[in-house]
Parts: C-alpha cells; structure tokens; sequence
C-alpha cells in the first residue's frame, strides 16, 4: 500500500510489500508500492465519483528490452488540467513514463507480463492524457504527513470528468492541523484499482469502491479495515469522499498503513488535501509557469 512494490521475479507475479521504506526510484526492476479495494464493488459509469477518479499507469523496464505500460497508483481530478496523487507514487519517475487514464477498466499485472496479452497502445483501449509535469509536496521525506503530488497534463481532461471538492477553509482549524472533525467518526468511500483479495493475491482490472468506517486524526483521515475491506495494494493515491450536508468532498488520499498497521485488514493512513491548500496553489503556479 505505501511506496515502492519490488518486482522480485518474472515467475512469481506481482510480489508487493505493504510497508517498505521509501527510496529513491529508477525505472528499472522496481515499482511503485500502491493500494486498491479489498472486497469492493465495480464501480459503474452511472456513479458520480466514477468521473473523479483516474488511473496513474507507469512505463517500466523489468530486463533490458522489456518495457511496458503497468496500473500503477490511482489519482483525482483536482481540475482541467491537474491531478491529484501521492507523492510516493511519482518519485522518481520521468514525466513520459507516466500517463493518466480516464476509464473505468484497466489491466493487470500478469495480463501485461504476458507479449501475447500485453497492451502497448493505451489510446486504442482508454481515454489516455499524457503528464508534462509533476511536483511532490516539499516537505514530503517518505512519511504520510506530506504524501501529496500535484500532475500537470499535457492537455486538458475529458469534458465529461468532475472535478473533486475539497473541503472549504470554514471545516479547517490551522493552527492546530485539522479540521472541525477531528476524532468524529465517519464512513467514507474509497475508489481504486487493484487488489480485490490480500490471500489469495487476486487482481481486479476495474475500477472498484467501497464505504468503512473512518475518523478524522489531525491532517489523516484513519480507516478502520477490520471488518474485511478498505484500502490495499493498487491504489495509492486514490481518493477517500466523505459526504457531510449533502456535498461530498475529497478528505483523503492514500497514503498507506496507519501507525503499526502491516496488512490490508488493519488500519489505512489517507493524507488530507484540505490541509494543504497552500502546496496545491504553489504547485499549480509554478508548473504553469514553466516552458
């Protein structure tokens, strides 16, 4: 669920960590550690938060010669030109071996290990925009507190995707890091790609959603996954949406395990975009700055 997943062979497929310690990446052998939905439902194309929610897919070479497209993270639509990540899920990658997908299906890990089932041309099967450029959070040293990276697209989103809500700056005490909910408990619902089952190891190529019971801990949003579903492998940086007074707002994004949470059946860790508004409006500035 948190930061790098390392390819240990080609014969056993996709052997993932759940807690590794964060490092610097190259595009060789590893990738990104991710979380997904354990026990969720398909997501269908009917459901709003079907249009707010992307694929991050990554461009890996496992052996020399052999390099292909892999589901990596999930992200939001922060707006028409931006997505909202984790920072763990862009480190170190190159902005042309990112791409962002606006679908509701995707594909799995063995399917893409396979030349015979293998997907190279992403615009033939999914609505695909291409990344110009990334920025993680600053402050970001491995930990949840900072596990945010804003993407700029190379052009803008579909016209049919909507934009996240995050929460307004009436829901946010500053001075203490935290909103007005703070040790509320809540249901939220989360969105991913990946993992449908921790044991046995089972992929999922949809989009998948699901509801736990969560509460809000200082700039966290803390997941209670004890009841058999919540956040795991394939999803990270996907988002978690509360809904209060009718409006649903993004509160969350993965992260990883909470505290001394070791599996997908304990605690999930989810950073709150609310609480750093200031890095979401810098980073926006400066990559449209750039050339």
């Amino acid at each position: 669920m948190k930061h790098i997943f390392n390819l240990i062979t080609l014969v056993v497929i996709s052997v993932f960590l759940i807690n590794c310690k964060p490092k610097q990446t190259t595009n060789t052998v590893e990738i990104k550690k991710s979380s997904a939905i354990i026990n969720g439902t398909p997501v269908t194309a009917d459901q709003v938060l079907s249009k707010s929610v992307v694929g991050l897919l990554m461009n890996y070479e496992f052996s020399a010669g052999n390099k292909f497209w892999m589901q990596g993270c999930t992200g939001s639509v922060l707006n028409q030109k931006f997505i909202l990540t984790a920072a763990h899920c862009v480190n170190g990658s190159p902005a042309a071996d990112l791409a962002i997908h606006f679908s509701l299906n995707s594909f799995s890990f063995e399917k893409q290990l396979d030349p015979k089932t293998r997907i190279t041309d992403l615009e033939k099967f999914f609505t695909v925009r291409k990344v110009k450029s990334y920025l993680q959070h600053p402050l970001y040293d491995g930990s949840g507190k900072h596990d945010l990276a804003l993407i700029l697209l190379e052009s803008d989103v579909p016209a049919d995707a909507v934009p996240v809500q995050i929460l307004p700056d009436q829901f946010i005490d500053l001075v203490n890091n935290q909103t007005t909910f703070e040790k509320q408990n809540v249901d939220v619902v989360l969105m991913g790609f990946g993992l449908i089952s921790e044991s046995p190891r089972t992929e999922t190529d949809v989009l998948r959603m699901t509801t736990v019971p969560a509460t809000f801990e200082n700039q966290f949003i803390v997941t209670d996954q004890t009841k058999g579903s919540g956040g795991c492998n394939g999803d990270s940086g996907g988002p978690a949406f509360f809904t209060f007074e009718n409006i649903t707002y993004q509160v969350g994004v993965t992260h990883g395990p909470h505290a001394g949470s070791t599996t997908c059946h304990e605690q999930g860790e989810w950073v709150n975009p609310a609480l750093n508004k200031d890095f979401l409006a810098e980073a926006q500035t400066k990559l449209l700055s750039e050339k």
